[in-house]
């Protein structure tokens, strides 16, 4: 039986791990061939052609010729490759003589006659199954060492003109699918049930293309092992997903730019699986490319994710002494969720969590505190660990934890710039809830009752207290009048502490505030609170300069080095102007026998 044209590997009958080799994948004249470990290199891949009374046999990259050195008709004459001549030399017959089954497929057998005749065959010296075995010709003997299985194969058509005196194939690139042919998925997508056609950008019409997949049980966190490749025409597992060499399993329709395989692979993300990956593989490929034939370029590959669809079913609200609790319930399984609350009542608050669960916004990051029996709106965003994404607004009624009461009191006491908050109970916990300008904000009081605050000069403040006993608390949200005042004041972080700079005797205030940012500052000048500011401004400078005051000099001036000298401070105006700030530098110079000249520096966070 004649064998047909094509590109094969010649394994040795004495060693099919073994392939006959050009030593270096060499394209000298001369260059060596021997046994190698079988590796898929072109360096193993020959196309043979029947001329009609001959066979051709020649390395499929280079077009060089297998070749009996020096002509010779002689035992132990070796063999080599060499330019085509079409010389006797180069005239081989080609004889099936059996079979041999390799991974349960099974492949001709084959002698190949030197000269065009049947008394010397190609053969492997000294009956070696080793490493840089000569291949040879000898007088045929019928041993194995002069027995060759011929395994189709292709050669990889990625070298450079300068070898093979042809371009390489094409490397596809910029790889996608889509439920429908055209229309392309994002690299992760919600998919409940349906086909996912593949599409890739290249020049070539013809392709080789397989795929694999791999999925996860619904409400595990672990994806299962991948699946054997696949031929994307029929799902065949031969030749690792390939389909059989020498011909193509993909000829492409072009759409939007693309070429796209109108095969697709069922995904089914319903009931036993909520995610499946399928990862594609594909190379050009060409019937007749350079000197070898049949040929493919390099491999490109790609996965997409599907995963089924998630929606958020329930949201609901709760107060407590920590804070609002918001708990959400979701189809989405898993960990590992970012899930993003947004309301007025806290600005945006980010935690990560299962598709259902509950977080708590603290009373320091919220802006307000709502009433029992309001309705907050809440956006519950998630992005689930498999990069999904889908957002839900709500509506809930805000509810108090447990039983709670009215048995809590405050009542303040001001003296100056500073104000004392007492409680009525010794176990409470307060915030001073800073007024609205610059957003509001919950600052916590360290200690128990009775605090130290600074008195509500300018604007009204609130200070909030709650007490937990066992499963009972109490809360309340109390307002303080504004105590007219036209000072600028420091105050310390602990709040035990505050100066107060007037201004020079009638004039205006004197303030300089600048709001940078990465691409531009807003400068605003004698103003406590800018007409504009950006939303991403979080750094401010200020310079203050002013008078202070004092019946007791001494408690004035050690107020007065504390304020050019401190850390971390807050920054009020007279109008409610607020900041988180610290002191870079300033100075005291006494003017009057009871006043002092200050300036001071000061950069920070505006609230």
């Amino acid at each position: 039986m004649a064998i047909a044209d094509g590109t094969y590997e010649m394994l040795p009958m004495l060693d099919v791990t073994m392939a006959v080799d050009v030593q270096g994948n060499s394209v000298a004249n001369a260059a060596a061939v021997f046994l190698w470990s079988r590796d898929g290199s072109n360096a193993e891949k020959w196309t043979f052609r029947n001329e009609g009374s001959y066979y051709t046999i020649k390395d499929a990259e280079t077009g060089k010729s297998l070749d009996v050195y020096g002509g010779k008709a002689k035992n132990g004459s070796r063999c080599i490759m060499y330019t085509f001549k079409d010389s006797a030399n180069q005239h081989w017959k080609v004889t099936e003589v059996g079979t041999q089954a390799i991974n349960g497929t099974s492949y001709p057998v084959v002698t190949i006659g030197a000269f065009n005749g049947s008394t010397y065959v190609l053969d492997v010296y000294g009956n070696k199954s080793a490493m840089r075995a000569i291949i040879e010709i000898w007088t045929a003997s019928g041993a194995a060492n002069q027995q060759f299985v011929l395994v189709p194969t292709e050669w990889e058509a990625t070298s450079s003109a300068s070898t093979t005196g042809y371009a390489a194939l094409p490397t596809p690139a910029r790889g996608t699918a889509g439920t429908t042919v055209g229309t392309a998925l994002a690299s992760s997508t919600a998919l409940t049930n349906g086909t996912l056609y593949p599409a890739w950008e290249c020049g070539e019409s013809r392709y080789q293309l397989r795929y694999r997949t791999r999925r996860r049980t619904a409400g595990t966190d672990g994806m299962g092992a991948w699946s054997n490749w696949k031929s994307i025409a029929d799902g065949s597992t031969a030749w690792d997903g390939w389909g059989a060499p020498g011909a193509s399993n993909c000829t492409p329709t072009t759409s939007s730019g693309r070429k796209w395989s109108t095969n697709g692979v069922a995904v089914d993300n319903r009931t036993t699986y909520d995610r499946t990956d399928v990862q594609f593989a594909v190379r050009s490929w060409s019937a007749s490319w350079g000197a070898g034939g049949a040929a493919h370029g390099s491999t490109y590959s790609w996965t997409v994710t599907t995963t089924r669809p998630v929606t958020i079913t329930d949201a609901s609200v709760l107060l407590s002494p920590d804070g609002v609790t918001v708990a959400w319930a979701s189809t989405a399984t898993g960990s590992g969720n970012a899930v993003t609350l947004e309301s007025d009542v806290w600005g945006t608050y980010t935690t990560t969590g299962a598709g259902t669960g509950s977080a708590t916004v603290p009373q320091y990051a919220m802006r307000r505190t709502p009433d029992e029996g309001e309705t907050v709106s809440v956006r519950v965003t998630l992005r689930t660990a498999d990069g999904v994404t889908v957002s839900r607004a709500v509506s809930a009624t805000a509810t108090y934890e447990g039983q709670h009461g009215t048995t809590l009191e405050m009542h303040a006491d001001v003296d100056g710039t500073l104000a004392t908050i007492t409680a009525s109970s010794a176990d409470a916990r307060a915030w001073l809830v800073v007024p609205e300008g610059h957003g509001t904000r919950y600052v916590p009081l360290a200690g128990s009752s009775p605090w130290v605050v600074p008195a509500p000069l300018g604007i009204a403040w609130q200070v909030l207290a709650s007490v937990v006993d066992g499963t009972s608390w109490a809360s309340v949200l109390q307002r303080f009048p504004a105590i007219y005042d036209t000072g600028w004041h420091v105050t310390s972080q602990d709040m035990t502490k505050d100066l107060a700079v007037y201004v020079n005797a009638g004039s205006a205030p004197k303030a300089d505030v600048s709001y940078s940012r990465s691409v531009e500052s807003v400068d605003v000048i004698g103003r406590e609170r800018p007409v504009y500011l950006p939303s991403d401004a979080t750094e401010a400078s200020w310079t203050l300069d002013g008078m202070t005051y004092g019946d007791y000099m001494a408690e004035d001036a050690a107020l007065a080095d504390w304020a050019v000298h401190a850390g971390h401070v807050y920054f009020r105006g007279p109008n409610g102007f607020w900041a988180q700030a610290c002191v870079t530098g300033g100075k005291v110079e006494q003017s009057t026998a009871n006043a002092r000249e200050i300036s001071i520096s000061m950069s920070g966070e505006v609230w």
